[in-house]
């Protein structure tokens, strides 16, 4: 009894997390500032030697396409230089692509990287509306990388590319916000924007969108919500959506409280090595609710969500080892020693 109610106050110690805890919970950091996904490509089966003769004529298209292929060591030997040639001219004769391509690789390519001129290009083509320059243009003043931070700008550029579509510039938008970046911190407006990313299927915000109807902060509270939008994280698999689903179905709220789903819940998120879910499941263990009980496989749980930074492991550890032989305790380190090797990150 005594170790049931001990490890339940780990349990409440932990409890679903509080909105302002989604940077931790959502994974909610500041996006990358490279738009990859954005990238102009090249059409399928088309001929190398043909895009070479557009290109060399001055076509844009073919010019970017051509480098593009260069970039990835697409059809031919990877070369950032020759792809920057390329992208270049077409950057010269004005085409937005062309100028955001260029500066996507003085960003992030290899030996290439030049903060200053990434953001003299980006601003080229973000003042031709080009949606993914906006972006990454608003992420270098937000961060204040080859340009003076401005959190002004940044909202004013994350707005554009939000406008035209661009998710990630939504959910950019709804962090600061929420967390009041250079911004009177504003649930409501962080909720609306949260929102937008969320109907276009980000994990990441449906999530957060959750967490907010939670706890009430920008919308109505409204478990029934929360658990739609946070399934919905969790069903592709973000592991702090599934962590969330876990101690949902634990406490009963917004779906009925039923110990075997949390603990399913919690070995999904676990076996991403998140260490939520790993401190959840080694409570599970060590109470018996939802698995049967049992010390070693509590512990296990607890020690790789200590290795992985989660501050009620180690009280997790101490709770069930008073129960547990010196050869239990010797097992289930080398049982969690076995598991990081095989399945752990990083």
């Amino acid at each position: 009894m005594r170790l049931a109610i001990a490890v339940m106050a780990l349990m409440s110690a932990s409890v679903i997390a509080r909105a302002g805890d989604l940077a931790s919970e959502g994974k909610r950091t500041t996006t990358s500032a490279v738009a990859a996904d954005q990238t102009p490509s090249r059409e399928n089966g088309a001929d190398l030697e043909q895009y070479q003769r557009a290109a060399r004529d001055g076509d844009a298209a073919a010019q970017i396409a051509l480098g593009l292929m260069y970039a990835k060591g697409d059809a031919v030997q990877q070369s950032t230089a020759t792809a920057m040639k390329w992208f270049r001219r077409a950057a010269k004769q004005g085409n937005a692509k062309g100028q955001y391509s260029l500066g996507v690789e003085y960003q992030r390519g290899p030996g290439m990287q030049n903060p200053i001129k990434a953001a003299k290009w980006y601003r080229l083509a973000a003042r031709q509306g080009y949606a993914p320059a906006e972006y990454n243009l608003g992420a270098m003043y937000e961060n204040g990388q080859g340009v003076s931070q401005n959190i002004s700008k940044a909202l004013t550029l994350y707005r554009h590319a939000a406008h035209q579509g661009s998710v990630s510039a939504d959910n950019n938008l709804g962090r600061i916000y929420q967390i009041g970046l250079g911004v009177p911190q504003s649930y409501g407006k962080a909720a609306k924007w949260i929102r937008r990313a969320a109907v276009s299927g980000a994990p990441i915000d449906e999530n957060s969108l959750g967490l907010m109807y939670l706890k009430g902060l920008g919308v109505k509270q409204d478990y029934a919500k929360a658990a739609k939008w946070i399934r919905l994280a969790a069903k592709q698999g973000n592991a702090g959506a599934e962590l969330n689903m876990g101690r949902m179905a634990f406490f009963g709220q917004g779906v009925p409280q039923d110990y075997s789903q949390a603990a399913k819940w919690y070995r999904l998120a676990a076996e991403q090595n998140y260490a939520g879910g790993e401190n959840s499941l080694g409570v599970m263990y060590g109470i018996g609710r939802g698995v049967a009980k049992n010390y070693t496989k509590a512990y296990k749980w607890f020690y790789l969500a200590k290795l992985n930074g989660n501050p009620s492991a180690a009280r997790g550890m101490s709770v069930v080892s008073v129960h547990m032989t010196s050869a239990q305790i010797v097992q289930a380190q080398q049982e969690a020693t076995s598991w990081l090797a095989l399945y752990g990150k990083g």
